[in-house]
């Protein structure tokens, strides 16, 4: 079993993640077996929070799947979505700065979550409202 040193992120995913994705009607998924993992979903996707998918680097990350379990490349996502890079790394050099790395490691991951959810905000809200589906990601790749 890996030894991760975060008892709350569950308590901080439902804080953080949880009311955020309750204005987009996502609901939680319970999985008991999933500790380090979270799934929400609405009637357009799911959205997996993870600590672990980036092993073995540790750190909070999130995917967006089909209602299907269809999973979807990021790289042609962000193209599709005419995702800023810019954008996105300027948040992260706000978040991850010099104070962060003097942070506990509990506290460096809430910040990863509040990461998260900004980027979600500036970036993914046309999937969140379900402008788009899975359905046009499957017609662009093919």
């Amino acid at each position: 079993m890996l030894e991760i040193n975060y008892k709350n992120f569950e308590i901080d995913c439902r804080e953080i993640f949880g009311k955020y994705l309750l204005e987009y009607n996502f609901k939680e998924i319970h999985d008991e077996v999933l500790e380090f993992e979270k799934i929400y979903e609405n009637e357009f996707w799911k959205i997996e929070i993870s600590m672990i998918s980036n092993f073995p680097h540790i750190g909070i990350s999130f995917e967006f799947i089909s209602k299907e379990n269809g999973y979807i490349k990021n790289s042609v996502l962000e193209e599709l979505l005419g995702i800023d890079r810019k954008k996105n790394i300027e948040i992260h050099d706000r978040l991850f700065n010099k104070e962060y790395y003097n942070k506990s490691s509990n506290e460096q991951y809430k910040i990863e979550m509040i990461f998260c959810v900004e980027i979600l905000e500036l970036s993914y809200t046309q999937l969140l409202i379900g402008n788009f589906t899975y359905s046009d990601y499957k017609n662009y790749i093919q």
